[in-house]
């Protein structure tokens, strides 16, 4: 063990050793070995009892499987899942993804705040808007069709500015959602008009 399992991993693969030697039912255990020429490798261990026809225990059956491709690409995930998450929590603005059936999939918390509920699942137009039907400048079409819509807007909730960037985001499977990031504009559109008043 001391040579080709993972120094972090050595105590808690011997006392799977140690433990795997009884009646008790099917054992499994990950662990990262060594291999000759010094690469690292993840293995997944599996024993099961064997019994006779009377039941009695006769000794157990054990299998490895190699899974380090399998453990990168998860790890891989992963990390981009926290990148992306940390540059969603870290956006001073709000954003939400919609399916093509005006149906939110995602809110950011600040979104989530603004709203009062996590709307996840209700209908665009009606949680964010507060219309019962589809809003008259919608850009669903254009977004759909693979173009970046940005265009300044003032809310009929709030009745503040805000500006907005809507695109295309493609997933794994072919489906398109919209993803739209919003900022609040609101003191520059006023600093624009009081600007011009005074000129």
């Amino acid at each position: 063990i001391e040579k080709i399992v993972h120094p972090d991993d050595r105590e808690r693969v011997s006392r799977h050793i140690r433990e795997e030697f009884g009646e008790s039912e099917i054992r499994h255990i990950d662990y990262r070995i060594f291999t000759r020429d010094g690469k690292e490798r993840w293995i997944s261990h599996y024993c099961q009892p064997v019994r006779g026809g009377d039941g009695a225990w006769l000794g157990r059956r054990c299998s490895d499987r190699d899974f380090t491709d399998r453990k990168r690409s998860e790890d891989a995930l992963r990390e981009s899942e926290a990148r992306h998450r940390a540059i969603i929590d870290s956006f001073d603005g709000l954003i939400y993804t919609c399916s093509q059936d005006y149906r939110i999939e995602f809110l950011n918390q600040r979104f989530i705040d603004r709203i009062g509920y996590d709307a996840t699942g209700r209908l665009c137009y009606k949680a964010i808007h507060g219309r019962d039907v589809v809003c008259s400048k919608c850009i669903f079409k254009e977004v759909f069709n693979g173009k970046t819509v940005r265009k300044e807007f003032r809310s009929t909730v709030d009745h503040r500015w805000y500006y907005s960037m809507s695109a295309p985001v493609y997933h794994i499977d072919g489906s398109i959602s919209k993803q739209t990031m919003i900022l609040d504009i609101t003191d520059r559109k006023e600093m624009e008009e009081a600007v011009k008043s005074g000129s």
